[in-house]
């Protein structure tokens, strides 16, 4: 067996090197941003990758290079049923949806004309959140209907920045 390993030191990283070293199991320090990252996991039988939801390649790609590596016959972790839905409100609310787990009445606008419609027959405060963002990032506690306006103005608009921190 040989693993191939994304190496982010000061995380998760450098226990499986470790754990590699200690129990004589092959491996090799890959970087899955590399445009050639499928040909260097080749000779591998699995990847390991932490990847951050932080760094602005992560979300851009992660998903989709964890589903062309499991597509290779490769073993991957995490995996991407145990990824495709971290970090991201909204593939979780369809997640809880799908199995019927509790949550709070949550709602979603692709539009910015269905999203001042709703804005207008609902009640104040509510609970803004982007997409991602972990550990209460990218959430905003709404009071009225301007502030409501100034968030769908800019949602629909410029948009927030992959890493918005108010």
């Amino acid at each position: 067996m040989k693993l191939a390993i994304h190496h982010f030191p000061g995380r998760y990283s450098d226990q499986w090197i470790e754990y590699c070293k200690a129990n004589s199991i092959d491996y090799k320090l890959v970087n899955c941003y590399d445009t050639d990252i499928l040909q260097q996991i080749k000779d591998c039988d699995g990847l390991m990758w932490n990847w951050d939801q932080n760094n602005y390649r992560s979300p851009l790609m992660a998903k989709q290079l964890t589903s062309a590596v499991q597509l290779m016959g490769k073993e991957i972790f995490p995996d991407y049923n145990t990824c495709w839905h971290f970090d991201d409100k909204l593939g979780q609310k369809y997640l809880f949806e799908s199995v019927d787990a509790p949550l709070i009445k949550s709602y979603v606008f692709y539009s910015k004309e269905e999203t001042e419609k709703w804005l207008d027959s609902t009640s104040y405060p509510k609970v803004f959140k982007l997409r991602s963002g972990a550990g209460s990032v990218n959430v905003k506690l709404i009071r009225t209907r301007s502030a409501a306006q100034a968030l769908v103005n800019q949602a629909f608009g410029s948009g927030f920045s992959q890493n918005n921190r108010w």
